[in-house]
């Protein structure tokens, strides 16, 4: 894979990834609440850019050195106004109804399968977890959410970069072992898919490394490490699995992107960030009513000298204006 076509995938990301990469990270704020969801924004999305939608009086503001900051009442709303979870409850109501009897997958005929599925040899990810615990907690509840989830399998690396001389040291360093891991839609940036439904035959994906930010770039015969700006790192990975080790998982096709799924519980998020906002006014409005509201003739609520406007805004340490009314030679409010 030439080099240039790394970075161009990097900037421009696939087309279905441009188109929902704002609905999957507002649905993933929306299932994890808390500050995720106050402070979420998705730049360009037509919706809106964040969850409590502003006021015309709560645009940001320039300081004195010209530097753009948060407007303080928008702030004080962002702070006060607690966040419904009607989604997570949604989505922990539903698989509580799926998991309430025990889910037992037996193996026939594959011993290192069932010992892997069972949680044994470290387990499906790394912790000794079985699948029995794995999936309930890393897959389902992220799966309903987002509507499209990836599962990635690989073999984890040797311990500081070593290399094993023979079996009997790759087995202590359990590089053996096949672990799997969720991608997020979000950070698989680009894809090539393959004839079988749910598998790729390159793809992209965004890694956390504890110095930044990479991609790896998957194909089926090997795997390559790039920067953030798509300029390559170390020498190509083979791998013995014959296909890039990645399926796809769906729920509700996308009737504009086929290969990526939408989620269900999408009409939840839009009553969630309603709820969100209509408890937003509520507690402005008490916050309002909990101070007396002072009246001063329109005309000196008229922009200043300096020519800037005010705007007037009922509320506590604000002033309503009081009409002038003209009536023959008396002049009343």
């Amino acid at each position: 894979m030439a080099e240039f076509d790394v970075r161009d995938m990097i900037q421009q990301g696939h087309a279905a990834w441009k188109a929902r990469v704002n609905l999957w990270n507002w649905a993933l704020d929306s299932f994890i609440g808390g500050v995720d969801y106050v402070e979420g924004s998705y730049p360009g999305w037509s919706l809106a850019e964040r969850n409590l939608i502003r006021h015309k009086s709560e645009e940001p503001v320039r300081d004195a050195d010209g530097i753009l900051v948060e407007n303080r009442d928008y702030a004080l709303r962002l702070a006060r106004t607690p966040i419904p979870m009607l989604l997570a409850e949604a989505i922990g109501a539903h698989l509580s109804a799926i998991y309430e009897q025990k889910v037992r997958r037996v193996v026939t005929g594959n011993d290192r399968l069932q010992r892997w599925i069972d949680g044994s040899d470290g387990g499906v990810d790394g912790s000794n977890s079985s699948v029995e615990d794995w999936f309930p907690e890393k897959v389902a509840p992220y799966f309903l959410a987002l509507g499209t989830l990836d599962v990635l399998c690989d073999r984890p690396p040797a311990p500081g970069g070593a290399t094993p001389s023979n079996r009997a040291e790759a087995a202590r360093m359990r590089i053996g072992e096949c672990r799997a891991r969720v991608v997020h839609p979000q950070r698989m940036r680009w894809w090539e898919p393959a004839e079988r439904p749910g598998r790729f035959r390159r793809a992209l994906v965004q890694e956390a490394h504890p110095d930044g930010e990479r991609y790896r770039l998957w194909s089926e015969e090997d795997s390559r490490l790039y920067d953030k700006d798509g300029n390559p790192e170390g020498e190509p990975v083979t791998h013995p699995y014959g296909r890039v080790p990645i399926v796809r998982l769906t729920d509700v096709d996308d009737p504009q992107f086929p290969g990526i799924g939408r989620s269900r519980y999408e009409p939840i998020m839009f009553l969630q960030r309603n709820t969100y906002n209509v408890d937003s006014e509520e507690v402005l409005s008490t916050a309002r009513d909990a101070h007396p509201i002072v009246q001063a003739p329109g005309e000196l609520l008229r922009p200043g000298p300096d020519g800037k406007p005010r705007i007037i805004v009922m509320g506590a340490d604000r002033i309503l204006e009081k009409c002038r009314v003209e009536q023959g030679n008396a002049q009343v409010f």
